[in-house]
């Protein structure tokens, strides 16, 4: 009769732990980077920020050109004063003595593009 309910009891245990539940964990999607989705070009996007905030006269007239502002894209100093030196009134571009009309601050999404722009190698088109 233990025999009886030893083998009962080693069956029940045997059903329990086959029968419990398992998981796996299901691995967190790696974050999609903006830039991989956005597309960015001087002709499809960028020329708009820079005409309404660069390429007027009196400060940068040339920027509506790709090959003009290229120079600058290539020394660094466009990233530079774009970026780097942006929350200096005077040096970060646009400026605080932007003319009346003109921002003197670019917002968080221009400053995306600009940055995925720039990150792609500055695309013309």
């Amino acid at each position: 009769m233990r025999f009886l309910s030893l083998l009962i009891v080693f069956f029940a245990l045997s059903a329990l732990t086959q029968s419990a539940c398992t998981y796996e964990t299901i691995p967190t999607p790696e974050p999609v980077a903006l830039c991989d989705t956005l597309q960015a070009s001087f002709q499809l996007n960028v020329k708009a920020i820079l005409n309404q905030s660069c390429a007027y006269s009196g400060c940068h007239p040339g920027y509506s050109d790709f090959k003009t502002l290229e120079f600058d894209l290539k020394n660094g100093s466009f990233k530079e004063r774009v970026f780097d030196l942006k929350d200096n009134a005077v040096l970060g571009m646009p400026p605080d003595n932007a003319l009346a009309g003109r921002p003197k601050d670019l917002t968080a999404e221009e400053l995306e593009l600009l940055d995925c722009w720039l990150k792609k190698g500055y695309p013309e088109k």
